[in-house]
């Protein structure tokens, strides 16, 4: 129990409400919503903007274990990746290329934190132990309340865009007005 929750029940208790602290204390939290929305900000790229996303569960996991496309294709997983708090590893390949992607991740899950993945390439006939290429990149997420009305778990939208863009499909929605996200 936090100590911001245990100093209000407390308190109450304090006022002789013990059994609504009783209750409270007991009370099961409420469960996350289904879909929500993010705030996706790359922390190491000067000029880009946050993206808002309305997200469900598959897409969030998605957040902290990121597998790459290659020239458009997936990364097929060649074996189970390490998974541990706070590290993701996979190794994976596409038609003659092999990449392994890793995450760390540091913050709360359920409302804010960053994810920096690097996602290395060589080709799979290769003997090379230096990758072909490399990519690194933080993100930091941050839970920003219940999607937009009408807004589909994919759709995603930066300030200022005139329509929201589903990463799943691809497919666009225009938007009344250009994005403006909500007060944080």
């Amino acid at each position: 129990m936090s100590r911001t929750l245990f100093g209000a029940l407390g308190g109450l208790a304090l006022l002789g409400l013990p059994m609504l602290c009783l209750i409270d204390a007991r009370a099961e939290p409420a469960p996350a919503p289904a879909v929500q929305f993010w705030r996706i900000a790359a922390e190491d790229a000067a000029k880009s903007r946050p993206v808002y996303l309305c997200a469900d569960q598959r897409t969030r996991e998605g957040f902290i274990r990121p597998l790459p496309e290659i020239d458009g294709q997936p990364c097929n997983v060649l074996e189970p990746p390490v998974v541990r708090p706070g590290v993701f590893v996979a190794w994976c390949q596409s038609g003659d290329t092999r990449a392994v992607a890793s995450s760390g991740i540091h913050g709360d899950l359920a409302r804010d934190f960053t994810v920096t993945t690097r996602i290395s390439t060589r080709p799979s006939n290769s003997a090379l132990i230096k990758p072909e290429s490399e990519f690194t990149q933080t993100r930091h997420y941050t839970f920003v309340g219940a999607c937009p009305a009408g807004w589909a778990v994919g759709d995603s939208a930066a300030p200022g865009d005139k329509a929201a863009v589903n990463a799943m499909n691809g497919a666009t929605t225009p938007l009344p007005a250009p994005f403006s996200p909500p007060a944080r």
